[in-house]
């Protein structure tokens, strides 16, 4: 399958998952789109939604699950179950596209049973940062990254940020994207800061907005109703107009 993602410096793929009764989009709603990706857990392309902001500054964990505390319930119902990789490597020098494959792989950290879980939230990869500068950075070194790629990168924040991946040269050492926009590894008792990533579901329409920071696209869930279980012996009735 191929992966369709937002790239530059600003582009405009804000999205809200909830605007409540307010014309304007509380943060805990507010997301940036990273594109649309295969989910392996379904089998289906689904949009991938990044924390538009930081939550907080912690020591590494892959567990957010808990801020669903603060979504409303209608921005629940917008996000769907999805499969998280967590398979690693043992350095930061190679690009995007090699990094797209490690993380997929099959070489995890020391006590970990599976290389993936299945969750509604997870942290971005090493390679979601990486893509996020475009195809003709894919290829560079993240631990070396141009200030072209670096400048012309919308997630990156000038903050220290936690990413899903381990770095398995040592046990207990994740990779995270550094202040000054590079990719780097760390122990995971340092606190750096938390965006959590997640996937939309199926029912999910955009209805407004035009992606900017002050007009993120609106959306809304519309259920498609129930598939209809026929038995034996029954007869379908026709209505002749």
């Amino acid at each position: 399958s191929t992966d369709y993602r937002y790239y530059g410096k600003n582009p405009n793929n804000y999205i809200c998952l909830d605007y409540g009764r307010s014309d304007t989009c509380e943060d805990n709603n507010l997301y940036r789109i990273i594109g649309v990706m295969y989910d392996e857990l379904s089998g289906k392309e689904k949009v991938k939604v990044i924390k538009a902001n930081s939550i907080s500054s912690s020591s590494y964990t892959n567990d957010v699950s808990s801020y669903l505390n603060g979504l409303t319930s209608t921005a629940k119902n917008t996000l769907s179950l999805s499969r998280f990789y967590i398979a690693g490597y043992s350095a930061a020098t190679y690009g995007a596209n090699i990094f797209y494959e490690k993380e997929r792989g099959t070489t995890i950290p020391s006590g970990t049973a599976d290389k993936y879980y299945d969750d509604l939230f997870g942290l971005m990869y090493p390679s979601d940062y990486g893509y996020a500068s475009g195809s003709i950075c894919s290829a560079i070194n993240l631990s070396m990254f141009s200030d072209t790629c670096i400048s012309n990168n919308w997630i990156n924040n000038s903050s220290n940020q936690w990413t899903i991946t381990p770095n398995t040269s040592s046990s207990g050492r994740y990779f995270y994207v550094s202040t000054l926009g590079k990719l780097a590894s760390n122990t995971n008792t340092n606190e750096y800061t938390i965006r959590p990533t997640t996937y939309l579901n199926q029912y999910v329409y955009v209805i407004g907005g035009l992606g900017t920071v002050n007009n993120p696209y609106k959306i809304e869930t519309r259920m498609e109703p129930s598939v209809p279980v026929l038995d034996d012996g029954m007869i379908p009735i026709v209505f002749d107009t």
